[in-house]
């Protein structure tokens, strides 16, 4: 009976703790995942919008936003899988 009740009580708070876990920054991607996903870090739960609220007038600009931050992302991904490689190796020798 008490798991049950520790149980549905982590189940009401979950949604706070993945909403709090998509805004931190990310040290491999130096982004948090919502920026990612959707270009900005809402800076409170209620501040979430739909994909179709979060349009912008000029969906094109956007898009192209998006796509920048997009290469970024890959890019600073790559330097840390870099760095991770060259540390490894040097702990191998």
């Amino acid at each position: 009976m008490h798991d049950n009740h520790k149980s549905h009580r982590m189940g009401k708070h979950i949604s706070h703790i993945e909403f709090a876990y998509n805004r931190l920054v990310h040290y491999t991607t130096s982004h948090s995942p919502f920026e990612i996903v959707y270009g900005f870090n809402p800076l409170h739960f209620c501040s979430l919008r739909t994909p179709q609220d979060m349009m912008s007038s000029d969906a094109n600009a956007r898009a192209k936003s998006i796509k920048e931050l997009h290469v970024k992302v890959k890019s600073e991904i790559e330097r840390k899988l870099e760095k991770y490689a060259r540390n490894a190796n040097k702990i191998r020798k």
